[in-house]
């Protein structure tokens, strides 16, 4: 694996954030609306271009250990992805990723929030911070490979 690409998969946008491990750096950061599946053809154009990559999904999981309500749109997409490509896919748990992401860009008012938000910034940030995440490793933060959470016909 050479590149980790990871998705914050929101209700409107999709956050991307393409890792370079050798070089342990970003490259490239987008954000995909998820109309007219103009996310999920963005993601696949990135994976085209660099083949020698691992996906990172974040899925907020509840306090019970369990993926949370939310998470059934977030393995919706990824399971549409799976069925697409070779590349092995993780889910790393990014409940309050949001948070941290607004709290990281001094977002400290209601309509600071709406406009990040409009703008994807905030979708960008925390598919940052899940890379961060599944790179940081147990016992921070335990990964998943995707099948896990599949039925076994998918």
């Amino acid at each position: 694996m050479r590149y980790i690409l990871g998705l914050d998969i929101g209700t409107r946008f999709v956050g991307v954030c393409l890792f370079d491990v050798s070089e342990q750096r970003e490259v490239e950061s987008y954000c995909y609306p998820r109309t007219d599946n103009q996310a999920l053809s963005g993601v696949m154009e990135l994976l085209g271009r660099f083949s020698e990559t691992d996906i990172v999904v974040g899925l907020p999981f509840g306090s019970d250990g369990e993926p949370s309500k939310q998470g059934d749109d977030v393995l919706k997409f990824s399971r549409r992805l799976f069925r697409r490509v070779s590349n092995r896919i993780f889910v790393v748990d990014e409940s309050f990723s949001t948070l941290e992401t607004e709290e990281a860009l001094g977002i400290n008012s209601s309509h600071e929030r709406q406009r990040r938000k409009k703008s994807g910034e905030v979708d960008i940030g925390s598919a940052v911070r899940i890379v961060e995440r599944f790179r940081a490793g147990p016992p921070l933060y335990k990964s998943y490979p995707l099948e896990q959470f599949l039925s076994p016909d998918e």
